[in-house]
């Protein structure tokens, strides 16, 4: 088993914030699962209004809140260092941000439109290069406001 003696696998301290324990991934991932298989997320909203403008988030982002309008996209682009791996972000509420596109992979992105008015978290979570032997994971979450 390789030791891990660098920043490969004790990410720096402003990205601290962003890991997690296996616990609080396990959570977040049922809650994940629960939803797809409940239906959750399943929405009829009304078509958002023309495009008005473009939030771009990055990995620098993490932890910030943002304010949006009905129709207006937000352009997620991850790609953090050393980070091998993200998943594809998600929205919490599919109500309000609904996903228009996403990738996952070194560089995870994905295009959200504001759909209706609410609250939503937009997440992925990262799995640092020296994954199995280092035991943390890094999230990435931002906080969603939409108005009408």
């Amino acid at each position: 088993m390789r030791r891990c003696q660098d920043w490969e696998c004790e990410p720096p301290s402003g990205l601290l914030r962003g890991v997690m324990n296996m616990r609080r991934l396990s959570t977040v991932l049922a809650a994940v699962v629960m939803g797809v298989f409940s239906g959750a997320g399943v929405a009829t909203a009304a078509s958002p209004s023309p495009t008005r403008g473009t939030i771009t988030v990055t990995f620098h982002d993490e932890g910030h809140s943002y304010t949006m309008h009905r129709g207006e996209h937000l352009d997620v682009r991850l790609h953090g260092p050393g980070i091998s791996s993200w998943t594809e972000p998600s929205s919490s509420s599919t109500a309000v941000l609904k996903q228009l596109s996403g990738t996952s992979g070194e560089t995870a992105t994905a295009v959200f439109v504001a759909a209706s008015s609410g609250s939503a978290s937009v997440t992925a979570i990262g799995t640092p290069g020296c994954a199995p032997e280092c035991p943390l994971l890094v999230l990435f979450d931002v906080k969603i406001t939409v108005k009408g």
